[in-house]
């Protein structure tokens, strides 16, 4: 099977065994029944009906990779790359149809008819969808979110000025609709595509004769919607709850976690560099950044090799973004592959030799620059909500809103308090001076006899300042997608701000001369509040006065509920300086650190960290919180509401600034 002959040239074709073949191969059988013939006809008619569905998830999800045939077409070639010809040779009749439909279905949740817009603008959790999303900066949509809650337009000047800003305003509208919508039905479309295909099962009138179920029983297309469920469904113990096995249509028998499995496999696998419509950009102007990075994600795929042995994936990444993206991706392949191998006995046919592939290579780059395995694969292992929780639902704080400032100055400070007292140490010992950490009488003794005059004395504090800046800018995105910041320009009137999409807000930057962070400090990072623990006997060799009093981790979390970002700009004495992004954990996932060699002059660059966050304008408190903050403005004034954000960036800065004054007065902060 497999052989065919290509007439024009007459020469002998292998057109490899796909899981379609094998289900016509059922129906031309010499010994086959008349059920065999009944799946193959019937899935013929239901693919040209699926495949029309399918056309219209494209205006519901514009600024997607394409879930259109060519999504599903993808999926199956992965699948039957996964399985091999051996094993989709020994795949039962209805397995065949129940896979084929499966993948073919378990996107139409994604095609929003009118129905369901008017039901979600109607839905309560899609009101408080949009009341979170308005107030977390963590998302791309935020900023769609508080246009459709704004509850009217400024529009001053002519009429025509009037209505040129109308009409822009409601174009801004129509694309937050569609973004919003479609980002609030993506999370749940698995269970919708089950109930829609419920749907046609049980109304058949409502398709005439569109979508056809005719003599195979209505529990096959149970367990077909029930499989395409699953891969919008987080937890493996979704798959779990499927049976093994149930009785088929054809003398033979369906197995649904079986299905559900290879499903998620080859929708994970779909990363190749045509996923997206040539035209997407055309036809959007600008994609939301979120859809951006994924695009070119897609294009940073180099290789993907798929077999029923092994799995290698390579990507050359342009930024952060989308090694981060890639990077997610790979983590969902490896965690569905984990799972299933460990329940595999009791997820594929009882007769099957199919076996699952392993990862046999991850090689991500970042502009040609190899990153390494540990370093790539840096997250968060607390959960984001526990940190939330230790920080604020406990108290550990009386002032919450500006928390991550005081983390980030307390972490600075004790990076720099260890610094200090290692060269002191050296200065002392000179060249007795033995490696960090190491228990030793004699600097056991310095540490017993030092004091503050005496250490300043061998090393003056002022070699080691702690520099804190805090600057009003505007956030945009260069023609390659990254971020970069801008001086705010007083006069919008007069400036290219007026019409420019921008965000407004405070950089802050927190400096120090202190220790850095090398690439083993990376790994302690991500097991969140050990950072540390290596430096435990450093720095209980310390003096008591000196000892550094935090740990980097928890604190770490806190910075993200004021940013999306975390940068650090760092250069350790044991490593090469580097340059460390850190991502907030998002849907489900966990928080991520992407790390890359900074090039520099050694000569100019300074030993320490970098810190820098940018905080848009929306965290500020209130003026009744903070009235020695407002500038009092009359809000009746000309263009009151054109200078909003601008002035509620400065409000944010001086209630900055007064924080941080307050809390270095601290005994934390000598």
């Amino acid at each position: 099977m497999g052989e065919n002959y290509c007439m024009k040239e007459c020469i002998k074709c292998y057109i490899p065994l796909t899981i379609e073949r094998k289900l016509k191969a059922y129906s031309e059988n010499q010994n086959h029944i008349e059920r065999h013939e009944i799946l193959w006809h019937e899935w013929n008619h239901n693919k040209r009906w699926l495949t029309q569905v399918q056309e219209l998830i494209l205006p519901s999800f514009p600024s997607y990779s394409r879930h259109d045939a060519s999504h599903s077409e993808a999926i199956l070639h992965n699948i039957e790359m996964l399985l091999g010809e051996e094993n989709i040779d020994q795949l039962s009749a209805t397995d065949c149809f129940a896979l084929l439909h499966t993948v073919y279905i378990h996107d139409i949740g994604m095609c929003i008819t009118y129905a369901d817009r008017e039901a979600i603008l109607n839905n309560k959790k899609f009101h408080e969808y949009l009341k979170n999303l308005s107030e977390d900066s963590n998302s791309d949509l935020s900023v769609y979110a508080q246009i459709l809650l704004q509850e009217c337009f400024n529009a001053n000047g002519p009429d025509e000025h009037k209505l040129q800003y109308i009409l822009k305003s409601k174009l801004k509208i129509y694309y937050a609709v569609t973004y919003l919508l479609a980002e609030f039905r993506r999370k749940e479309h698995g269970s919708i595509s089950e109930n829609r295909l419920i749907d046609m099962v049980e109304n058949p009138q409502k398709l005439g004769i569109g979508f056809s179920t005719i003599d195979i029983p209505s529990r096959i297309f149970y367990v077909i919607g029930s499989c395409a469920a699953t891969h919008t469904k987080w937890g493996f113990d979704e798959v779990l709850k499927l049976k093994q096995e149930d009785s088929g249509f054809a003398i033979d028998y369906i197995h649904p976690r079986f299905i559900a499995v290879l499903l998620q496999l080859g929708d994970a696998l779909d990363m190749d560099n045509n996923r997206f419509h040539p035209l997407t950009e055309e036809f959007l102007g600008k994609m939301p950044k979120e859809s951006a990075a994924h695009w070119k994600k897609h294009k940073a795929i180099r290789r993907l090799r798929i077999t029923n042995e092994k799995i290698s994936i390579s990507a050359d990444c342009k930024n952060q973004d989308e090694l981060r993206l890639v990077r997610m991706e790979c983590d969902t392949i490896q965690d569905i592959l984990k799972n299933a191998t460990f329940y595999w006995s009791v997820i594929k046919p009882k007769e099957s030799k199919a076996c699952l592939p392993t990862i046999d290579q991850i090689n991500l780059l970042l502009n040609g620059n190899s990153i390494s395995p540990d370093l790539v694969e840096a997250q968060f292992e607390i959960a984001q909500e526990k940190a939330f929780e230790l920080l604020i639902g406990n108290n550990i704080y009386t002032d919450q809103h500006f928390v991550f400032l005081r983390e980030l100055l307390q972490n600075a400070v004790d990076a720099t308090k260890i610094q200090y007292y290692r060269e002191y140490k050296r200065k002392c010992l000179g060249e007795k001076y033995v490696e960090l950490g190491q228990k030793n009488k004699q600097s056991k003794e310095i540490s017993e006899e030092v004091s503050p005059l005496a250490i300043s004395n061998k090393v003056s504090p002022l070699d080691y300042p702690i520099v804190i800046e805090l600057m009003i800018k505007k956030k945009i995105q260069n023609g390659n997608g990254d971020e970069i910041f801008e001086n705010v320009t007083e006069n919008i009137e007069n400036s290219k701000e007026k019409n420019q999409e921008c965000e407004y807000g405070v950089l802050v930057k927190i400096r120090d001369c202190g220790t850095g962070i090398n690439k083993e400090d990376i790994k302690q990072i991500s097991n969140v509040g050990t950072s540390y623990e290596v430096k435990k006997e450093e720095i209980e060799n310390m003096p008591k006065w000196l000892q550094p009093t935090g740990t980097f981790g928890i604190g770490l979390q806190s910075v993200f509920l004021a940013t999306k970002v975390l940068k650090a700009y760092t250069h350790s004495m044991e490593s090469e300086p580097l340059d460390i992004t850190f991502y907030p954990r998002q849907e489900g996932n966990r928080g991520y650190i992407n790390v890359m060699p900074r090039k520099t002059d050694n000569s100019s660059d300074p030993f320490g960290s970098c810190f820098e966050l940018f905080v848009p304008h929306n965290k500020k408190k209130l003026h009744k919180d903070n009235p020695e903050t407002w500038d009092g403005e009359d809000p009746f004034k000309e263009r009151y509401e054109e200078s909003r954000n601008i002035r509620h960036s400065k409000e944010l800065l001086k209630q900055m600034a007064l924080y941080l004054g307050e809390i270095v007065g601290e005994p934390l902060f000598p």
